[in-house]
């Protein structure tokens, strides 16, 4: 898992977070730490780059769903980007997840 911080041209910033083609319960709790770091930052939004993710389980969906929460507590918003036909859109099919993540599907 990588990421790295931009700051956009306001005084708002925005966080990316690029997952790595496995994530399951075993990297789950890396993205939670990462998440952790910014609640009680002045980032506001938050990317999560999954488009590689080849490998998903559901600690990794939870994780995801998780995270949107805690970070809708503290009025920071999660988009989640994702590949059409990816595990990920599979869950986000038998979950519904993306009634209520924003997401970006690259066409």
């Amino acid at each position: 898992m990588d990421n790295s911080t931009l700051p956009s041209t306001d005084s708002n910033t925005e966080y990316f977070i690029v997952l790595d083609k496995r994530f399951t319960s075993l990297e789950a709790s890396t993205l939670r730490s990462k998440i952790s770091e910014v609640l009680n930052s002045s980032i506001s939004s938050v990317y999560v780059d999954a488009s590689n993710v080849t490998e998903i389980d559901l600690s990794g969906v939870n994780e995801i769903i998780h995270s949107n929460y805690a970070l809708s507590l503290v009025s920071k918003r999660l988009n989640l980007i994702y590949q059409k036909n990816s595990p990920l859109d599979n869950w986000a099919s038998i979950t519904g997840f993306s009634r209520f993540i924003s997401s970006t599907i690259p066409t």
